[in-house]
């Protein structure tokens, strides 16, 4: 008999008086049934001995009597034993059984039951009206039990990755801290939060409002006062970096020096450093920018080298002077090697030619001395990082 889903459901009332004894009386055999059949035909089951299995298989012989009580005396719901059904779905989460496998072993245990049942009404004789009554019943009152089941699952599910969220926050704020707690508190907070610490790491500066993709799954994260903070296991593994710049890819971010797990204050200060100098985005590396670390300590620094070196371009228009700045760094970078400084401006060779004859015109012997030329490569690169004008 088909039945309409938009249809009010039929009076439990409606019932047979002795219905409900008669189905009380086959739980016991639909109780057995639903173990031998759960087995077969889903894998966890197969595992239902033990105090877990006792419980599953009470759990099942409790709901079909309450069943059994409903049919007899109020409408189809769990009521007060709504905290039982909760609990079996939290039991099931901590076995380390998948919400699949239980939905699942509802699924298929609700048609064995409805077989059991129907057989017992037919038994008795009962109207075809009768059965679809008791069938109402029967799936309101098991898809009730499967709803609190999941949400007790749920529940117990969300409360493990809160926890496991916040002892990974505690170890993130062990390792970054300054004085950093001896290796043995390092390594229980690791255990606590499920993490292996690892003989080697970096820590990855960045903005809070980026969004990287697909980090690797090894890779610690959080926010430190105001900072995005990775924190990368053996980043200089083979293979390592290359998933890591494409999670970064198109952000910001500043890889501190690899150190041991006791001294990751140490590459964290160091990468958080140098976010606040970068202009460009992609992953920048620490080691390869020691030198204006080194004067972001004390910023007036360059600029007083740079009053002093860059005086003679100090005249000129901004976008002129901005230009000769970009061509000396070259000059210096590439040890006046016109070619090479042509393909590093984006230059025709001939253009790079009448530049350097005008900042020798500017800077004179400047250029010839290794003191001074040392010095206008520190303020170029320190402003380049800086994206001063």
């Amino acid at each position: 008999m088909a039945i309409d889903p938009q249809a009010p459901p039929r009076p439990w009332h409606a019932l047979p008086d002795d219905l409900g004894a008669l189905v009380c009386a086959a739980i016991p055999a639909i109780a057995d049934e639903l173990v031998d059949v759960l087995g077969p035909a889903i894998p966890v089951y197969r595992t239902l001995e033990g105090p877990f299995g006792r419980d599953v298989v009470k759990a099942v012989a409790d709901a079909l009597h309450d069943f059994a009580g409903v049919i007899e005396q109020r409408p189809p719901t769990v009521g007060a034993d709504r905290a039982l059904y909760v609990a079996v779905g939290e039991r099931w989460f901590r076995s380390g059984h998948s919400l699949d496998e239980l939905q699942a072993g509802y699924h298929l245990g609700a048609r064995v039951v409805w077989r059991r049942i129907a057989a017992v009404a037919t038994a008795a004789r009962a109207e075809a009206a009768t059965i679809g009554v008791l069938a109402d019943a029967l799936f309101a009152y098991l898809d009730e039990i499967a709803a609190v089941t999941v949400e007790g699952f749920v529940a117990a599910q969300a409360a493990a990755a809160g926890e496991v969220e916040r002892r990974r926050a505690r170890l993130l704020g062990c390792l970054v801290s300054d004085p950093q707690p001896e290796r043995a508190v390092l390594e229980r907070a690791a255990l606590e939060a499920g993490w292996p610490l690892p003989r080697a790491l970096a820590i990855v500066a960045l903005g809070t409002d980026a969004a990287p993709r697909r980090l690797p799954s090894d890779v610690l994260a959080g926010v430190v006062d105001g900072v995005a903070c990775l924190v990368v296991p053996d980043p200089d593994g083979p293979g390592r970096r290359a998933p890591l710049e494409a999670a970064l890819a198109g952000h910001a971010a500043a890889l501190g020096p690899t150190t041991p797990p006791e001294h990751a204050a140490r590459s964290w200060t160091r990468a958080r450093a140098l976010h606040a100098l970068l202009p460009d985005p992609g992953l920048h590396v620490a080691d390869d920018h020691l030198l204006e670390l080194l004067l972001a300590e004390d910023p007036s620094l360059v600029d007083d080298l740079a009053r002093l070196r860059l005086a003679p371009l100090a005249g000129l228009p901004p976008r002129s002077r901005q230009t000769l700045h970009e061509t000396l760094l070259a000059y210096l970078r590439h040890r006046g090697n016109g070619p090479r400084m042509a393909a590093d401006l984006h230059v025709h060779p001939q253009t790079v030619r009448y530049r350097l004859a005008r900042l020798r015109e500017l800077l004179g012997d400047a250029l010839d001395d290794p003191e001074a030329r040392f010095e206008l490569e520190v303020v170029l690169r320190a402003r380049a990082v800086r994206a001063s004008p």
